[in-house]
């Protein structure tokens, strides 16, 4: 327990910052893992002469100097000042580039059946002014039903019409109060095709003001109360501005080391990892909103990088197994699972000899002495190996968990597919056990410190563990298993955007510079409806039923439009050649 506690406390201390990419912290805590490995005698794996896979990644990472915003040629302040507050924020999907022309204020800024804030506008060569959500009725609820129109469709829309640019603006009544977050950073580099700025509501009162109209506030409640379009031109009030955005390069680098099997089925690997990187000092991804404080991540993830350490450490002091182990310390989860994604694509041995992966996420809050394993229906002997693990030890293995968490935490627990490094290998075919202690009211925030570690359920998660993998070194038959209709992932937890509405397709998409338009595949869900489709990675999604698809945006709107049983017709780029396909959609359980 005492190695343990060290580990956590250093990997968890002020000092390592976070985590967080870009800081020296996250380059000191590879640097200690890897130290660690080496002390313990294990070995680089195969082919390298270090413990160290290194990859790169570029981010949209803040606004850039460039970025302006002036009305009838007087600036609006700019997006960190010169106020407190910012006056103007670009959003993160944001197009780059210059526009200018009189305003149109275009009220919600949507188009549907029975109501179009654009009918009779002339918006060419014009920039949209418009209110973010929905129209509400009284009770403060929408008119559109579970009709959704992100920010990102309503730009598309205003680029459609011809606008130069679309200036949102928070709704005086029913959203509380308004924020404007200069903090930028996009995962996904698809853009909108026109600027889209945010403004405080005293900007577009200024605009409105200088055109002689009505507040802002008072359009609202008309456009509310009679469900009924108020837009006009704003020929006195004039805009000329830009958006540009800072982009970095990470360096990033998972940790790996050997321990070798003896025997014959010493080069086939069973994987132990857990991802040592966390958030910093917040910003994307954080559950405190505008704090700049450390987030220690204790919990999430030094105590599942601490538990790997010590498995090797007790590993390198036993005989040898039957099968070999590879311990990764993944790197970039937090940001979409860069590190396990780049190891699968990039393995250091076949894939085809990895025989099964152990994922360590959040292990450090055992509660009731309860620990939770997913991904048991992955591979047809972990259900009896799972039991005898239960009996041999103090602690109650759930291989269940109520939908609700499920839904909430973004698993599908019995198909091991969650937000974390074990569904790169899930998307792979590869069987995966992932521990985890559960959720609490310390996750992604800075109170997630070493001193609320129960390190006495860290230690027995251990060596559970260590019984576990003991096992698994002399099972045969670890094949991948399909699972079962009532386990079908219901979740895309790589890009929660495509979450929206009832229906589900059940992909997860790739990141990065788009090459072509459209949303290409990272991989399927276990069982999802694009999995049994036969939708394949590399396959870049251009058409939805009718409806061209430029990136996730487009098919999140087509899926929040779509019925679950509904069957679609869907147009992909596979290999340079068009492919067409039927997919009957899936039903989202829950929210």
């Amino acid at each position: 327990m005492e190695t343990l506690q060290k580990s956590v406390h250093y990997l968890a201390s002020d000092e390592l910052e976070g985590r967080g990419m870009g800081t020296q912290g996250l380059e000191t805590a590879a640097q200690y893992i890897g130290g660690y490995f080496s002390g313990l005698g294990l070995k680089p794996p195969p082919g390298q002469n270090d413990y160290f896979q290194e990859f790169t990644y570029t981010a949209i990472t803040g606004i850039a100097p460039q970025t302006r915003l002036a009305i009838n040629q007087l600036p609006a302040g700019g997006p960190n000042g010169p106020q407190a507050a910012p006056d103007f924020v670009p959003l993160a999907i944001s197009a780059e580039g210059e526009f200018q022309g009189p305003v149109a204020f275009v009220g919600y800024g949507i188009r549907t059946k029975e109501y179009d804030d654009y009918a009779g506008v002339d918006l060419r060569g014009k920039v949209a002014l418009a209110l973010m959500h929905q129209p509400h009725d009284a009770e403060g609820r929408s008119r559109l039903g579970r009709d959704r129109w992100s920010d990102m469709r309503k730009a598309r829309l205003a680029a459609e019409r011809g606008a130069a640019a679309l200036l949102l603006v928070h709704p005086p009544a029913h959203h509380g109060a308004e924020n404007l977050d200069a903090t930028i950073e996009r995962r996904s580099m698809e853009a909108a095709p026109i600027p889209v700025i945010q403004v405080s509501a005293e900007i577009a009162n200024r605009m409105l003001r200088d055109a002689g109209t009505r507040d802002l506030a008072t359009y609202q409640s008309q456009i509310d109360s009679t469900f009924t379009p108020h837009s006009l031109i704003l020929r006195k009030s004039q805009v000329n501005g830009a958006v540009a955005f800072a982009r970095t390069t990470y360096r990033l680098q998972n940790v790996m080391a050997l321990l070798p099997g003896k025997g014959m089925r010493a080069k086939e690997y069973i994987v132990v990892g857990a991802h040592y990187d966390h958030l910093g000092r917040g910003g994307f991804g954080s559950l405190a909103p505008g704090s700049r404080e450390i987030h220690n991540g204790a919990d999430d993830n030094a105590s599942g990088t601490a538990a790997i350490m010590e498995i090797a450490r007790l590993f390198s002091i036993s005989d040898r197994l039957p099968r070999s182990i590879l311990f990764v310390a993944f790197s970039g989860e937090e940001h979409g699972l860069l590190g396990s994604r780049h190891w699968v694509e990039n393995p250091p041995v076949p894939l085809k000899r990895v025989v099964a992966m152990l994922n360590f996420d959040m292990v450090g809050r055992v509660r009731d002495n309860r620990i939770m394993i997913g991904g048991a229906s992955t591979a047809g002997p972990f259900e009896e190996l799972l039991r005898r693990a239960d009996d041999a030890s103090p602690l109650a293995i759930s291989t269940m968990i109520s939908e609700s968490t499920a839904q909430t935490a973004g698993f599908n627990w019995s198909a091991g597919v969650a937000p974390s490094d074990s569904t790169s290998f899930v998307l792979r075919r590869i069987p995966v056990l992932f521990f985890w202690s559960g959720n609490h009211p310390d996750y992604h925030k800075p109170t997630d410190d070493a001193d609320k570690i129960n390190y006495e359920g860290l230690a027995q998660t251990v060596d559970l563990a260590t019984d576990v993998i003991r096992h698994l070194s002399i099972t045969r038959d670890l094949r991948y298993t399909e699972p079962p209709s009532s386990t079908q992932p219901t979740t895309q937890p790589a890009d929660p955007s495509l979450r929206s509405g009832g229906a589900t397709l059940g992909i997860v998409p790739e990141y990065g510079e788009p090459t072509v338009r459209g949303v290409k595949l990272a991989g399927t869900m276990p069982g999802s409806p694009a999995a049994k489709a036969g939708l394949l990675p590399g396959d870049v999604l251009v058409e939805f039923d009718g409806r061209k698809i430029d990136g996730i945006y487009d098919l999140t709107d087509a899926l929040s439009d779509a019925t679950p049983g509904e069957t679609v017709k869907l147009r992909l780029l596979r290999n340079g050649d068009f492919v067409e396909m039927s997919v009957t959609l899936g039903q989202r359980r829950g929210r």
